[in-house]
């Protein structure tokens, strides 16, 4: 089963690595699963307030993470939602060209 697939029928999505961006694919492909992932880390920062951040090296941190997303649920969807918005494929498109256009001049 696809990831994009798993993620659709997701309750909660919990990404407990410091690095990655799985909690972003998990909002941009069903950004109405609440997310919980890791605090200080390149996820919370895609994140952007629409997560549920944790100390992931803390099991008992990550449990209560999920129940505050569960709580949450409605909230961290409509974040997630907005948040998914931000990134679009023709929005990398442009930002990277731009870099590029920079770099070259």
């Amino acid at each position: 089963m696809a990831c994009g697939a798993v993620a659709a029928k997701a309750f909660i999505f919990s990404y407990s690595a410091l690095f990655g961006f799985a909690a972003l694919r998990s909002s941009s492909e069903n950004p109405r699963t609440p997310v919980v992932t890791a605090a200080g880390g390149a996820t919370e920062e895609v994140a952007g307030g629409a997560a549920v951040l944790v100390d992931t090296r803390d099991p008992a941190a990550i449990a209560a993470g999920i129940e505050e997303a569960d709580a949450r649920r409605d909230e961290l969807r409509g974040r997630g939602l907005e948040r998914a918005t931000r990134f679009t494929w023709e929005r990398v498109a442009a930002e990277t060209r731009a870099v590029y256009e920079e770099a070259a001049a």
